[in-house]
């Protein structure tokens, strides 16, 4: 069961990769098509989940900060059998955490523009126009994000 959750976690990511591939040949022989603007449509709508969950993250964190009665709330979680010290930590940490994953995401969507792309290109050997390597810079602040969420 453990497999085939992790499998669906990594499914979206698959598919993405092999649009761009399939968008990059296709680009080579024929003007771009369809191909080339639904992996362009994926990548965005991933960044754009990216962000409403750092924007989630934030405002869940400032409306813990400014309505959360701390002892009622410690009081719940010792009835629920949780740790009510590591819960409240963590919720008193979700304003930095979205922050975090806000300015991932901002990463994120920057690396889609072609002038960064091309700028990135005189340092690493990637081709900008290039879908495939449009999606691994993404998935490289993926990574990071991942990092940061550790």
């Amino acid at each position: 069961m453990e497999f085939l959750g992790v499998a669906l976690l990594f499914l979206p990511l698959i598919l993405l990769l092999w649009l761009a591939n399939m968008a990059d040949k296709r680009a080579q022989a024929q003007p771009p098509k369809r191909t080339i603007i639904i992996c362009w449509i994926f990548l965005g709508l991933l960044w754009l989940l990216v962000l409403a969950l750092g924007i989630g993250a934030v405002a869940m964190g400032v409306a813990y900060h400014r309505y959360a009665d701390l002892e009622v709330m410690a009081a719940r979680y010792q009835a629920q059998g949780l740790n009510p010290e590591m819960v409240i930590t963590v919720m008193q940490a979700l304003p930095r955490l979205g922050a975090g994953v806000l300015a991932l995401a901002l990463l994120g969507i920057t690396l889609m523009l072609s002038p960064v792309r091309r700028l990135i290109a005189r340092i690493l050997p990637i081709r900008p126009n290039s879908m495939v390597h449009t999606v691994a810079l993404g998935y490289s602040v993926l990574i990071l994000l991942n990092l940061w969420l550790i």
